[in-house]
């Protein structure tokens, strides 16, 4: 088998240490429900596998039901192993097996567990990005782990829903080392599926042959960053009370007002258009589903339950959009400019008149002339009125 062809789902464990200097109060739950539930050891367990060992295993991989047993060829030699002695392998005890089992369940879907995610509407898409931060991690600790998938990461398929719902307050804990075992049994039913749980499956597979492999994959870290609790904050209705100032064009009397700007941007109004959006999608989509139906049924002569349609949305942002145009419009509009005034050669410091408005704040002030004060004309060239001043002075 070439390199790097082995379906093999590349796993990863869970560094403890990392998550504990963290601190984050999220990642501090996920520790504390781990070891609740019995899944610290298991999911903290890191052992490197041989690719070419593992793909002759999952390609030689029976189940025996009577002996509740898996046999496989490992270079050509028939090895087998049973429910008990791998548990054990794994260091799962007793407890264990007194859990409850996850595969006899039905595969819950996001939608039914709308508690999970920031909002109940994203239910319906079932994004894990959309998870709360809690339930985001612990899904990256399963998917990574004892649930180890391959493919789109945002995707909740298979017994992903079912195992955060078992991490739900009052969900009880379940049996890991069944579930390890029947996703091995759905490997082999399913062409498709990758080989999940690589580092217990080499594990086991040198305890039971007693050959230490060289080992050609490492089996790497999970390293989250911390998420917040809550979504996104909406910025500032007045985009300029944070914005940095250096940016900002110097203001001028016919210049555009920026109050306004990064209104239309904001978190919340783009979240709320999406939600509206996703539910006038999903009410036209139902209503003519309903129409479709009572059609066929009408045209098979079978009673047609009588259906009243969901009325259609109206857009809820019209007027707050057309709002926010006239404002962003009346705050682009120009200013009045400065009415002229014919201002007199001298002029006495006078504060103006009440209810006078002085449109020009940097305006020059002209000091109060002096008594006997002349004005002189101006020429070309300096003219010496020394002597005019002495004759002032002696009159």
């Amino acid at each position: 088998m070439r390199k790097g062809k082995a379906p093999i789902v590349p796993c990863k464990y869970i560094d403890w240490e990392y998550f504990e200097r963290m601190n984050d109060p999220f990642f501090n739950q996920a520790i504390a429900k781990c070891k609740e539930f019995g899944f610290y050891d298991i999911m903290g367990f890191r052992y490197d596998w041989n690719e070419e060992i593992l793909a002759q295993f999952h390609s030689s991989l029976f189940y025996d039901a009577r002996q509740i047993a898996f046999f496989w060829n490992t270079e050509g030699v028939k090895y087998g192993v049973d429910y008990m002695t791998f548990s054990r392998l794994l260091g799962l005890g007793s407890e264990d097996e007194k859990r409850d089992p996850i595969h006899v369940e039905h595969q819950l879907k996001p939608s039914q567990l709308p508690a999970l995610f920031y909002n109940p509407i994203l239910a319906e898409a079932g994004n894990a990005s959309t998870l709360q931060p809690f339930y985001y991690t612990m899904n990256q600790f399963f998917r990574t782990t004892i649930d180890a998938k391959d493919g789109d990461a945002t995707a909740l398929r298979y017994f992903a829903c079912n195992l955060l719902a078992r991490i739900m307050p009052g969900g009880r804990p379940f049996s890991i080392m069944d579930f390890i075992w029947n996703e091995l049994r759905r490997t082999m039913n399913d062409p498709q599926k990758f080989l999940p749980s690589a580092p217990y499956i080499m594990y086991m597979i040198e305890r039971v042959t007693k050959v230490t492999f060289p080992k050609d994959c490492k089996h790497a870290a999970l390293h989250l960053r911390p998420r917040f609790g809550d979504a996104p904050h909406a910025p500032p209705l007045y985009a300029d009370a944070t914005r940095n100032p250096r940016f900002d064009p110097a203001p001028s009397y016919s210049g555009p007002s920026s109050s306004r700007r990064g209104h239309h941007d904001s978190f919340i109004k783009r979240a709320l258009k999406s939600i509206f959006c996703m539910c006038k999608t999903a009410t036209q989509e139902i209503n003519e589903n309903r129409r479709d139906i009572i059609e066929i049924k009408s045209h098979l002569g079978l009673p047609a339950d009588p259906y009243h349609e969901l009325p259609e949305f109206d857009d809820p942002f019209a007027e707050w959009d057309a709002a926010d145009e006239a404002a962003t419009a009346a705050a682009h509009a120009p200013l009045p400019r400065p009415r002229q005034r014919t201002r007199a050669p001298t002029r006495s410091r006078r504060s103006p008149s009440r209810g006078q408005e002085i449109f020009d704040e940097e305006e020059e002030i002209e000091e109060e002339a002096p008594p006997n004060y002349r004005e002189i004309p101006d020429s070309d060239e300096d003219e010496d009125t020394s002597d005019e001043d002495a004759q002032d002075d002696d009159e």
